[in-house]
């Protein structure tokens, strides 16, 4: 009697771990939760590896936007405080790193699909998900302006001309708002879909809190701006002018912590929530 007791308790835990753990899928909201961890050492608080590995002779437009969306998150000001601060440069890292070119309809910007991880980063306090994928159009406002006669019309990025400097800051920084969660639970920006116009409104968003920094962004360079960064990632003096982190997996540091990964019990509260994130440009 007892081992048939022992066997059926056994087989029951391996069946309630099974189901703790398993992946979820990108149909729609689910309870599962998936765990992981990362580790990253605690007197740096943001990832300058992809600062550190740009080339100023070698940057890419995605490079540049990477760039002046970093600046920005990185100081005190008021588009900066909306995701959250400095902390925001971990998300803006895992994006930018995650992106490929895609070749997709021309009303799309960027587009993150799949199954979602939700991350928290204990010593920051944020929370933030990855998509499975992040494809970044090369048929879209951020590479093409549809001023060429073989070119078909292309949209505005709010009140930004298509690829421009202001408009692909402006699609980084839209995306960022659906990655990262604020202190109430909600997304920075409303998940939007297929939905145009929630799009559009997201977009308004962001220029209304942020325009006065994308403006400000045209008066220096990407690369001035790549040599303030790496100088400054560089110079232990200016360690508190350039919020920095280091991220090695393999990284025997002897201060960690953690980030957690969990899964789609957050996204649980939104029964309305899409698993597909798109950016339209504006007609």
């Amino acid at each position: 009697m007892s081992r048939k007791i022992n066997s059926a308790l056994i087989a029951t835990l391996i069946l309630l771990n099974f189901l703790a753990v398993k992946r979820i899928d990108g149909q729609g909201p689910r309870a599962d939760i998936v765990v992981s961890t990362e580790t990253v050492t605690s007197e740096r608080k943001i990832d300058i590896q992809p600062l550190r590995a740009l080339s100023s002779a070698k940057l890419s437009l995605l490079d540049k936007a990477y760039l002046d969306a970093y600046w920005i998150l990185h100081d005190d000001n008021a588009c900066s405080r909306m995701y959250g601060g400095p902390a925001a440069i971990e998300v803006l890292n895992r994006l930018t790193q995650q992106l490929k070119p895609a070749y997709l309809d021309r009303d799309i910007a960027l587009r993150m699909k799949g199954d979602m991880t939700y991350a928290l980063n204990n010593s920051t306090g944020l929370k933030y998900r990855v998509f499975d994928k992040a494809e970044l159009n090369t048929n879209g406002p951020f590479y093409r302006s549809g001023v060429f006669p073989t070119e078909s019309m292309l949209g505005r990025v709010g009140e930004f001309s298509p690829n421009t400097r202001e408009a692909r800051l402006t699609i980084l920084l839209h995306e960022l708002g659906h990655m990262i969660e604020k202190p109430d639970g909600k997304w920075v920006l409303p998940n939007d879909g297929k939905d145009s116009a929630i799009s559009r409104d997201n977009t308004q968003t962001v220029i209304n809190v942020c325009r006065e920094q994308i403006r400000q962004r045209l008066q220096v360079t990407s690369e001035a701006t790549l040599a303030v960064l790496q100088r400054g990632a560089s110079d232990p003096a200016n360690a508190a002018a350039t919020p920095q982190s280091s991220h090695d997996a393999n990284s025997k540091a002897e201060a960690t912590q953690e980030v957690r990964q969990f899964g789609s019990q957050l996204d649980a509260r939104c029964t309305s929530c899409r698993r597909e994130i798109q950016i339209p440009q504006d007609h």
